[in-house]
């Protein structure tokens, strides 16, 4: 750090001037000394930052992912140094470095073991390693075994552990052991559980291109199904898709519109009450609300979910007989070869409680979920021209008074 280097050396070497001009040279001094001074020589050390200040040094020790630490009283010191012999070794560093660096940080309580592998198991490598060098028959591998003490802090380890993994080579693999960790278990008794989570699961991309079922695992040969289909007698006839549950009583309704980065960018979204005719259209450049009937969640230009809210109870108030909801969509963005456009429209239904915005969906508080259907949707349409309000997806049909309707 260059202690002699002056930036009001100018204002210092001017004529000496009495009263007000003499007032504001010593008041730009002041501010300078305040306000910029340190800002400044931290400018001039970024040619040399380990003799900088504790700022420059910590800035460019994480620049090259070095190790940062918040230790009291000796932080800006073993950082200053660490710094230092970094900038010095250049590409001599190995894992001479690295033994460095332990030893500046936790002095003797660390070890350095080379892993070995048995020449017969190769083939299972990693499975048989040891840090035995007496052992015959066996080879030196790239990796290697960093024990801690118990007496370093797990804090420390915790925090610094991704650092030290990578001041190694890069053909070199750490493992890292704290000590502080172990526990020996005794006679202890070690039960097992396994939890199973179904996951449904559809995979377009062989059908697609292929038109053979989606669940074979691999794309099936085109000369194998083109002699399949030979050896058809008949063709059988499609086999009818199964409704959506009828739609039971209801306050509160959310339509939601669920895609994914895959699908597209900007599905918007297009939401009414057809029945009675409220004219009145929901969705981007239309109207967010319908007397509150009905309620957009807002604009989402990006991929996850968009939504209308339904409020059920509001319209028994003042409706009664079938009312009729069409939802539709579009996509705004043009749709790219790796997009597949499609996406899902989830009605999810509500008893009691309140219903509050959540970013562009709507949750219930303080009621019930009662009903959840998800449908799964496509489209093609691109940012319509005017007048075309997007694809029909699905249309909601429910009596205010039987409490009962259908969705399709």
């Amino acid at each position: 750090m260059d202690t002699d280097l002056s930036f009001t050396k100018p204002i210092d070497a001017q004529f000496a001037h009495e009263g007000i001009e003499t007032a504001i040279a010593l008041a730009v001094k002041q501010v300078f000394a305040v306000d910029l001074a340190q800002k400044m020589q931290d400018l001039v050390d970024y040619g040399c930052p380990h003799i900088g200040s504790h700022t420059v040094v910590e800035r460019f020790t994480k620049q090259d992912g070095l190790v940062v630490l918040r230790r009291q009283n000796t932080s800006e010191t073993l950082m200053r140094i660490i710094y230092a012999n970094w900038l010095s070794l250049a590409s001599e560093r190995g894992l001479g470095f690295l033994e460095f660096v332990l030893r500046m940080l936790w002095t003797d309580q660390w070890q350095i073991k080379r892993l070995f592998h048995r020449i017969d198991r190769r083939t299972q490598y990693p499975a048989y390693l040891s840090a035995d060098e007496s052992i015959p028959n066996q080879f030196l591998t790239s990796r290697i075994y960093i024990s801690l003490d118990a007496a370093v802090d797990l804090d420390e380890i915790v925090s610094l552990a991704p650092i030290i993994r990578n001041l190694v080579p890069a053909h070199i693999v750490p493992m890292i052991h704290a000590q502080g960790l172990d526990k020996d278990l005794g006679d202890s008794d070690i039960g097992v559980a396994v939890i199973a989570i179904s996951h449904q699961i559809l995979d377009l991309s062989d059908g697609a291109s292929l038109d053979i079922p989606t669940g074979y695992p691999y794309p099936m040969p085109i000369e194998e199904e083109e002699e399949e289909e030979e050896e058809e007698e008949e063709e059988l006839p499609p086999k009818p898709e199964e409704p959506n549950p009828p739609i039971q009583s209801f306050d509160y309704a959310v339509l939601r519109f669920l895609w994914s980065k895959n699908s597209g960018k900007d599905l918007d979204i297009r939401v009414s009450i057809v029945e009675p005719d409220r004219n009145t259209l929901l969705g981007w450049a239309k109207e967010t609300t319908d007397d509150d009937y009905i309620i957009w969640s807002g604009d989402n230009t990006e991929y996850g979910v968009e939504s209308v809210m339904i409020d059920i109870k509001k319209l028994s108030q003042d409706y009664s007989g079938q009312i009729t909801i069409e939802a539709k969509a579009f996509w705004y963005t043009e749709l790219s070869p790796a997009h597949n456009a499609s996406f899902r429209l989830q009605f999810e239904s509500y008893t009691g409680g309140s219903m509050i915005q959540d970013g562009f969906d709507f949750i219930n508080e303080g009621g019930q979920t009662k009903q959840s259907i998800i449908i799964p949707s496509y489209t093609e349409l691109q940012f319509p021209n005017d007048g075309d309000d997007g694809e029909l997806i699905a249309t909601l049909s429910y009596n205010l008074t039987s409490k009962s309707g259908t969705l399709v």
